[in-house]
């Protein structure tokens, strides 16, 4: 098996930024295009349940052949097939720019999905040279990247670093991406309107009669806005102080019962300490835990609300 050496410092982050865009360009590929969704619907004069499959083609064919890509890396060699993905990913791209059709946009995203999938599996195993502090920096960008865009990948072992490496890491499994991104968590948008609440209530604590505005950027935060994310914000943590204590019910020891229920939720990947940690995974637990999670991924990744909301009588009449 093949694999990309970097064998010279000054190569060093060259190659390095280029593994990274690597990295970066699946991800872009799904983001970019939910966004353009609206306007692409407006170009080919489409219904909007046809445009999306601009995206759904993409997911798919990401999703089918990630593991086939695996096995034929192993056969062919991971650089060689790192290097056919790039191209591949590169000609579906400016296809998919010069598009005629909605359809043909659409099969040319499907060929994209294959080259984004040998680009996550393999530009990680690119990386294979230990230049002390350059190698360390760009572990730690890599991994809290990982985390944060819940991308599921663990290039090392990063509970080595030490307990302050640890506690950064758990609260990064809740932060998320941002608004329009596809990854799961709480969302970074979240954060600033609940902080932007509850120092607007603090603030009428001690001046009853000052008007707080509340903004996001430069938009003002409706009522119905502020009540919906602290409506998801308290589901959000219900859903995890729960589930943490049914898997120590179950068994599980604190450290993975709190990490496990943390990880699902947002989708995130690697949880912390040595079962579920970066350098382990879910295989020993349970067949009930592992249902449980796989639950808590689901509930997660539809934003709570779309589920909560199925277990209200009224929802049915």
């Amino acid at each position: 098996m093949s694999e990309v050496a970097l064998p010279q410092e000054g190569r060093y982050w060259p190659q390095l930024a280029a593994l990274s865009l690597a990295m970066l360009l699946p991800s872009l590929g799904t983001s970019i295009a939910n966004v353009a969704l609206p306007t692409l619907a407006t170009s080919f004069g489409a219904p909007m349940a046809d445009v999306q499959w601009v995206v759904i083609s993409y997911l798919l064919s990401v999703t089918c052949f990630i593991i086939p890509a695996g096995r034929l890396g192993d056969m062919i060699g991971r650089s060689r097939l790192l290097l056919v993905g790039m191209t591949l990913f590169a000609a579906a791209s400016a296809a998919s720019a010069i598009a005629p059709s909605l359809w043909f946009l659409i099969g040319a995203r499907a060929v994209q999905g294959v080259g984004a999938a040998t680009l996550c599996l393999f530009a990680i195993s690119a990386i294979r040279y230990d230049n002390g502090g350059l190698h360390r920096f760009a572990s730690s960008l890599f991994n809290v990247v990982s985390i944060i865009t819940t991308t599921g990948y663990a290039s090392e072992d990063y509970q080595l670093w030490g307990p302050s490496a640890v506690v950064i890491f758990f609260f990064l499994t809740f932060i998320g991406g941002c608004a329009g991104s596809t990854a799961g968590g709480f969302k970074q948008f979240r954060i600033v309107v609940v902080q932007q609440v509850v120092v607007s209530a603090l603030t009428r604590t001690f001046r009853p009669h000052q008007m707080v505005k509340m903004q996001y950027g430069r938009r003002r935060l409706e009522p119905t806005v502020t009540e919906s994310v602290m409506v998801f914000s308290l589901l959000y943590t219900a859903t995890f102080i729960f589930f943490a204590i049914i898997y120590g019910l179950y068994g599980l020891d604190f450290e993975t019962a709190i990490s496990a229920s943390a990880t699902a939720i947002p989708n995130v990947g690697p949880g912390l300490g040595p079962v579920i940690g970066p350098a382990g995974n879910f295989a020993t637990l349970a067949d009930p835990i592992k249902w449980m999670l796989c639950f808590e991924m689901i509930v997660g990744r539809l934003e709570m609300m779309t589920v909560f909301v199925l277990l209200m009588p009224g929802f049915w009449q």
